[in-house]
């Protein structure tokens, strides 16, 4: 997977993260052809929220063929203030033969590049709820095309 994020866009997408990471530290990324799923589940697997971000959202968005991993864990907290404030694009790409995903931000005072190792956590895939549970679903005004937020409780 490779996805370029750029502009407003940009901000939108770290303010997303903010929001996912108030559930857990712990959330994960879930490539899909129509675009890219940030999904978190907080530890007393309570709550769960996903924001979907359609592939139309980023400056270029390229999903391989091939099954990549299904669930991608990002155990790290995002400083907001720092990505809308230095960063003016950030590229996400995976390498399923490495296996590690690679931060790339070009800021305004020069390139910085993150790569971290992937987990896949097949156990987490139960949490994800059911169509038949209750979902809200938001779309801020003028990015409702693009992306869709979903929260909801999970029962016990």
């Amino acid at each position: 997977m490779k996805c370029v994020i750029g502009g407003a866009q940009l901000r939108v997408f770290g303010r997303a993260i903010h929001a996912i990471a108030r559930i857990s530290d712990e959330f994960w990324f879930d490539p899909v052809e129509k675009g890219l799923a940030l999904r978190s589940v907080n530890s007393s697997r309570s709550a769960y929220a996903c924001v979907f971000f359609s592939s139309m959202f980023f400056q270029q968005y390229y999903k391989p063929g091939y099954k990549l991993m299904e669930i991608i864990f990002i155990v790290k907290k995002l400083c907001v203030n720092v990505l809308e404030r230095n960063v003016e694009k950030c590229s996400i790409s995976t390498s399923p033969k490495d296996h590690h995903v690679t931060f790339q931000l070009l800021c305004r005072h020069g390139k910085v590049t993150e790569v971290t190792s992937l987990e896949n956590h097949r156990a987490a895939q139960h949490l994800m709820p059911l169509s038949t549970q209750e979902q809200l679903i938001l779309s801020p005004a003028g990015l409702g095309m693009f992306i869709s937020i979903s929260l909801c409780r999970i029962p016990k």
